[in-house]
């Protein structure tokens, strides 16, 4: 899209002005909400020819869409609003990008100041409507009347794209009073193009860098490192990393190191352990985890999904704990934090490597895990071969069908944890909305995403309650035809008969299930996608032979048991903490 010498849009000033900025600053894709006071924007966005737009009609499921597209391009995106309570409903989206650390723009127009709460219709407070979950707030001025203000503008897009661009990325809010007329436009020419200012920030890339001082810290920290007898690398949620994978395969050679990640870590290590629940869930959480619990815990990335890894290091608090992360910064998910380095990981763990050995020769932490994770492996796979139709039987077909080059895309909350017990693939990188880790705007993520990257075949794995919590993701006009859907259908939130708690509570089951009516096959007839059903394991492995390569967007729906699920998920742990056991016990010195 190249800059024509003349752009026609509205005739506002302060809306001029945004737009530009947002073009300045990288922004090509822009989600627009249908509705009238955000008409400048419309007539901006969309009649300058400099960006590509998208139309969304409901507020939720375009907030999601923004993020899909932001993450799945690397680049920041923009989302625009009418006034009311259309912005609130962009709140989800805004709390998701904000814990992800998503660079995203949300515009959201509003009726002019003086009428609020004079009883005008869709007037409501907005300033602060998204709380503290934001990396910056401006109100625009609409029509400076001044070179002040018209300075105050450019001063402030700046100032809050150079953060998202940088040190923090994030979500920040723009809210814009309008008052009519809202449809006129004019003529700007390219010698009104407004100056906006970029920032330079060398400290978020210190990889290379032979600043003494850097590297003396490293030597030093190296060589704590390496007197440890237990040093634990526990890896969150992140994009795929080929720099840091290497610098960890090389670490995780060490006799005293383990890296355990998750799925959506993408962090396929051959020493590694990707399968943390497998391993943990079954054997409790007693004090006889305190041997295999670290002296040095090393922490990077985003949120961990484990409940079970972050209990025991609370409960068994390492000696130290160096959290590495480009932004993080008082990030102390295990009440132990003793050193927070803010750079790149790849850049830290490539800065631990080399130097003396001075490896403990007798350390055997890295090898006890082992021990337990192929003994875990093993009993995973043996329940597998007598396993009933499930949830459990489902994920089996359906994973053992992938093959890479994919994208991977996981609802919460039952599809995340199921996968975790699989384990990753290399080739297939995962994503999961794990920021805030809701159910809402699962489908909406992934189809921005699949847009964004429609060179990549897309897969998303979803619920029955997520995808129809989200299902105006599908009311999009050009929903991507190279995303699938595997809806795994239990009837309800199977989840609250597995975790402690609600499924002790029958009678209370309906409030947290969610039981629902809803004929999934009319619902994507309605948008005119595709749509497969299966109810059992012989159905879904015929079916999947030629469904994941039927080319154009498509769902395919697998029934399973309501009420059988958690019987078998429990099952599953009793068969692995039999297997594991008496290892378990002779590693642990019990």
């Amino acid at each position: 899209m190249g800059e024509p010498q003349a752009i026609m849009m509205s005739a506002k000033q302060g809306v001029y002005s945004l737009v530009m900025g947002l073009r300045q600053f990288g922004v090509e894709d822009v989600v627009i909400c249908p509705g009238s006071r955000n008409a400048p924007f419309v007539l901006s966005f969309a009649g300058s020819g400099l960006f590509r737009c998208h139309s969304i009609a409901d507020e939720r499921a375009a907030g999601f869409y923004a993020l899909g597209m932001a993450l799945g391009s690397g680049k920041i995106c923009a989302v625009v609003c009418t006034s009311g309570s259309a912005g609130v409903n962009l709140a989800p989206a805004v709390v998701e990008a904000y814990f992800l650390r998503v660079p995203m723009v949300v515009i959201t127009a509003d009726r002019p100041i003086e009428w609020t709460d004079q009883g005008d219709g869709q007037t409501i407070r907005q300033e602060g409507i998204f709380g503290k979950h934001l990396q910056g707030y401006f109100q625009l001025i609409e029509d400076a009347r001044n070179t002040e203000g018209e300075w105050m503008n450019r001063r402030e897009i700046s100032r809050l794209l150079n953060r998202i661009s940088g040190l923090q990325p994030g979500p920040i809010h723009i809210n814009a009073p309008l008052s009519e007329p809202l449809y006129e436009s004019r003529t700007y020419g390219p010698e009104e193009s407004p100056h906006f200012y970029r920032s330079l920030n060398p400290s978020a890339i210190l990889s290379g860098t032979k600043e003494p001082e850097w590297q003396g810290r490293l030597e030093k920290l190296r060589r704590e490192m390496k007197r440890c007898q237990r040093v634990m690398i526990l890896i969150g949620q992140m994009p795929y990393n080929e720099e840091l994978r290497l610098a960890l395969e090389e670490l995780s050679a060490e006799p005293n190191v383990v890296v355990l990640s998750e799925s959506t870590s993408n962090m396929p290590l051959s020493r590694g352990i990707d399968t943390i629940d497998r391993l943990l869930m079954p054997l409790g959480q007693g004090p006889e985890w305190a041997s295999l619990m670290p002296d040095l815990l090393i922490t990077t990335g985003g949120m961990i999904v484990s409940k079970r890894i972050k209990f025991l290091l609370r409960t068994h608090a390492p000696k130290a704990h160096w959290h590495v992360h480009p932004q993080d910064e008082g990030m102390d998910t295990f009440c132990a934090l003793s050193l927070e380095v803010n750079c790149k990981p790849e850049a830290f763990f490539k800065g631990l490597l080399g130097g003396d050995s001075g490896v403990l020769s007798e350390a055997d932490y890295a090898s006890r895990w082992a021990e337990l994770k192929v003994v875990a492996e093993d009993a995973h796979r043996s329940f597998l071969l007598e396993v009933p139709w499930s949830d459990m039987k489902a994920f089996e077909l359906l994973l053992g069908a992938l093959s890479p080059p994919l994208q991977l895309h996981l609802a919460n909350s039952s599809p995340v944890r199921y996968y975790q017990l699989f384990g990753g693939r290399e080739g297939m990188p995962s994503h999961a909305n794990r920021g805030s880790s809701g159910i809402d705007g699962c489908s909406s993520t992934a189809a921005g995403w699949a847009l964004a990257r429609g060179d990549q075949k897309h897969l998303l794995i979803t619920g029955d309650v997520a995808f129809l919590y989200d299902s105006n993701a599908l009311w999009n006009r050009h929903f991507p035809k190279n995303l699938k859907i595997c809806v795994i259908n239990n009837g309800g939130g199977g989840i609250f008969r597995i975790i402690p708690g609600p499924g002790k509570q029958e009678e209370m089951l309906p409030f947290f299930e969610a039981h629902h009516p809803v004929d999934i096959a009319s619902l994507a007839k309605a948008y005119g996608i595709s749509h497969q059903i299966v109810k059992d394991a012989e159905s879904l492995d015929e079916v999947l032979r030629d469904w994941l390569e039927i080319p154009g967007a498509s769902i395919l729906e697998i029934s399973t048991p309501r009420e059988g699920n958690a019987g078998v998920l429990r099952n599953y742990f009793k068969h692995i903490r039999a297997k594991l056991l008496p290892r378990f016990l002779i590693l642990t010195g019990v």
